[in-house]
């Protein structure tokens, strides 16, 4: 996953996520293709959702959410700016798994 930098005139906040082209299969039999960079498109909720445009941060993966930490932005340091950002699909998929282990 790649978020935000610097394309030397201005500070970005778009994302991208590389698909390896593994198709999610582990058996030997899977076929492999050729990896691909997608666009995460638009954050879901309010602008205050989103995290604002930054160079110089890092992502850190936690599970099923990236924390976006830190960086610099227009007015300077974003040393005290986290966002967390969870990918829908997986949250859903959890929140599945967790409900059907309180029905066993």
């Amino acid at each position: 996953m790649l978020h935000g930098g610097y394309d030397g005139a201005a500070l970005l906040s778009d994302g991208y996520v590389l698909d390896l082209g593994l198709g999610g299969a582990s058996s030997a039999s899977a076929t492999a293709t050729a990896a691909t960079w997608s666009g995460m498109g638009s954050v879901s909720g309010g602008p205050d959702d989103a995290p604002a445009p930054r160079s110089h941060h890092t992502l850190t993966s936690v599970g099923h959410a990236v924390v976006v930490l830190g960086g610099a932005g227009a007015l300077g340091p974003l040393s005290l700016s986290a966002t967390v950002l969870e990918n829908p699909a997986v949250t859903a998929g959890l929140l599945q798994q967790h409900q059907l282990l309180e029905v066993g």
